[in-house]
């Protein structure tokens, strides 16, 4: 399903990744990788400003292309 996927699409692995980059880049065209520093895989709870910055960063470049709205 995922090589499927034709969206702007944002990775985000966490200090140590579940799934290879390599793979999730083999997969899906054009993926958007950001990596977590110092979380495991509830990265979302324990640094979520690492998160949002780069949700809120993908989101500017792929999404708005012209700032948040």
């Amino acid at each position: 399903m995922a090589a499927r996927c034709k969206v702007p699409t944002l990775h985000i692995g966490a200090a140590v990744p579940i799934n290879p980059l390599a793979q999730i880049e083999e997969l899906i065209d054009g993926v958007v990788s950001g990596q977590t520093v110092g979380a495991g895989h509830f990265h979302q709870l324990l640094v979520p400003t690492q998160v949002n910055d780069m949700i809120e960063m993908f989101a500017r470049v792929y999404v708005w292309k012209d700032g948040p709205r």
